[in-house]
């Protein structure tokens, strides 16, 4: 999954419509995922009852908040 995330975000691939960007540096490296990432998988680590209840939360607000629309 980090991998295909990391091809899409690289700069220098071809676009859906067509347009090439500049090569150059990636515009997120695969290291700086791994960086964001940590915090929520060792809170999930730690407490995998308390994320599972969050995520879940979450979801309920977001289909509710659908809903209303």
């Amino acid at each position: 999954m980090i991998n295909e995330a990391l091809e899409y975000l690289q700069l220098g691939k071809s676009r859906s419509n067509g347009h090439r960007q500049t090569a150059g540096r990636p515009f997120v490296t695969g290291n700086d995922i791994q960086q964001m990432a940590k915090p929520a998988e060792h809170f999930i680590r730690q407490y995998p009852a308390a994320a599972l209840a969050a995520a879940f939360v979450v979801g309920v607000a977001i289909a509710w908040w659908i809903k209303r629309k």
